[in-house]
């Protein structure tokens, strides 16, 4: 079972009054509920925590928290922690200027 199943559920709600009340057709509602959808659009998940009156993390799975690149034919490679740091001109934001 999917935490958004659960959550609705719990709210004793059909997956019809979901996808009225999120605005998308129940055959998309059926698959965000299913897990059919890796990769949901955050819309459509922060419109079912409206409708269901939770915040939209609480219906995040935990696959959809792990770092997934975007093109899985090349490795990433690690971003330096320094990265984060510097500025557009290589100057640090973390030094007085």
């Amino acid at each position: 079972m999917t935490k958004l199943q659960d959550w609705r559920k719990r709210r004793c709600l059909t997956q019809d009054d979901m996808a009225a009340a999120v605005g998308i057709s129940r055959t998309t509602y059926q698959k965000l509920e299913q897990g059919d959808d890796h990769n949901p659009r955050l819309r459509y998940l922060v419109n079912c925590a409206l409708a269901l009156g939770c915040e939209p993390a609480d219906l995040f799975e935990d696959e959809w928290l792990t770092w997934k690149p975007f093109d899985t034919r090349k490795p990433v490679p690690p971003v330096p922690e320094e990265f984060w740091l510097v500025d557009e001109d290589g100057e640090r934001w973390d030094t007085p200027g």
